[in-house]
């Protein structure tokens, strides 16, 4: 049955295969959905997708798009996301965590990210510190 997953049923397998523990069905969906990511942050249905799922793919190890492109996909997503009177700060608490900043470029973080006020201050300074060291900090 796994092997039968569209990748336009993707989203729904591997809701169904969560909601009923289907571990097997969910790592070949989360799969499925991880090489896709790109391709299917830009359908309409995306911004339905929901922050438990959004989180499970942004962990994953397969999800091979460049920081700042996955970073813009996420903004895009907490856009149609928000509700009156909700702001990206309250929207992306728990995947703003899952964005791997430093593996951005300077140049791409001073100038996409750093704007945004999406991180707290405190973040941004400690990031452009680590951009203009040797990476230790």
């Amino acid at each position: 049955m796994s092997e039968d997953i569209q990748l336009k049923d993707a989203f729904e397998t591997f809701k169904i295969a969560r909601r009923y523990s289907l571990q097997n069905l969910m790592d070949q969906a989360g799969e499925l959905l991880a090489r896709n990511f790109e391709v299917l942050s830009k359908q309409p249905n995306f911004r339905d997708i929901d922050e438990e799922t959004l989180m499970y793919l942004l962990k994953r190890h397969d999800l091979l798009l460049p920081e700042l492109k996955l970073f813009n996909i996420i903004l895009r997503w907490a856009s149609d996301s928000m509700e009156e009177n909700s702001s990206y700060s309250d929207v992306l608490k728990n995947i703003i965590p899952l964005i791997r900043f430093p593996l951005m470029t300077a140049q791409e973080f001073a100038t996409f990210v750093s704007s945004t006020q999406i991180l707290p201050q405190k973040d941004v300074i400690d990031l452009f510190l680590y951009f203009n060291s040797d990476g230790t900090i």
